[in-house]
C-alpha cells in the first residue's frame, strides 16, 4: 500500500494518500493485531466492512498513529496527542488528513449515478437550480455530496445535509468551494473546503 501523494494546507494541515492493490486476505495477513484491534476485528461480519477497516489499520500503522487513535461515540476519530485526524476511501483510493488543532473533515469520492438518484436527500432548491445549468450534473452531485460529507465529518455528529448545508455555486475547476453550515440555533458557520481533482476521484477537505 504506498504513498501515493502527500499535500499540505496553509494553515499546517497534511493530507496523506495511498493506493490499495492488495486483497483483503493480504491486508490481513501482514497486519499485527493488537488484542484490542483483534477484538474489532472480530465483530466485522461484512466483506466492504472488513475491507475498509484493514486498509483504515494499515493506514494508521504508514502513519505511525495507531497507538493514539481513539473514537468518540460518534465515531468520530481522534488522537491522544491533540491532534485532530480525519480519513475517507473510495475504491483503491484511502487517505487520512491530519490536523495540529484545528477539527477537519476529508471526503474522497468519485463519480457516481446513484448519487443523482439520492441527490433529493442531500441537496436543496438553490444547488438544484445552479447543477441544472451544468454539463457535467453527476460530478457536481458528487462534489456537492462529498463537500457535505467532509463538513459532516468536522462535527461528528447528526446533520441534515439538505437543510443545514448549503454549498455555493461553483466550477468544476475551482480549488476552493464555499458551504454555508447553518446550526439548529440558527447560527451560521461558513466552510472554505479545498478540493483536489486526483484521477477519477474528488478529494474535499474541510477545516474549522
Amino acid at each position: 500500500m504506498p504513498l501515493t501523494q502527500e499535500f499540505h494546507t496553509p494553515s499546517g494541515g497534511a493530507l496523506y494518500l495511498w493506493k490499495v492493490s492488495e486483497s483483503t486476505d493480504q491486508l490481513l495477513k501482514s497486519l499485527e493485531m493488537t488484542p484490542k484491534a483483534q477484538e474489532e476485528w472480530d465483530k466485522i461480519t461484512h466483506p466492504k466492512r472488513q475491507r475498509e477497516w484493514l486498509v483504515a489499520r494499515h493506514l494508521f500503522h504508514e502513519l505511525q498513529i495507531h497507538e493514539l487513535l481513539r473514537y468518540r461515540e460518534s465515531g468520530k476519530p481522534y488522537l491522544l496527542d491533540g491532534r485532530k485526524v480525519s480519513i475517507s476511501h473510495s475504491h483503491d483510493l484511502v487517505g487520512a488528513f491530519i490536523h495540529s488543532d484545528r477539527e477537519v473533515g476529508i471526503d474522497i469520492q468519485s463519480p457516481d449515478e446513484k448519487l443523482v438518484k439520492i441527490s433529493s436527500r442531500f441537496c436543496n432548491q438553490p444547488e438544484f437550480d445552479f447543477v441544472s445549468n451544468s454539463l457535467n450534473p453527476i460530478e457536481m452531485f458528487t462534489v456537492i455530496w462529498s463537500a457535505k460529507e467532509a463538513v459532516f465529518k468536522v462535527f461528528g455528529e447528526n446533520i441534515h445535509f439538505a437543510a443545514q448545508m448549503q454549498v455555493r455555486p461553483f466550477q468544476l475547476s475551482d480549488p476552493k468551494i464555499y458551504l454555508d453550515f447553518t446550526s439548529k440555533d440558527k447560527t451560521i458557520q461558513h466552510f472554505k473546503l479545498a478540493m483536489i481533482k486526483l484521477r477519477d476521484y474528488f478529494i474535499l477537505i474541510a477545516e474549522d
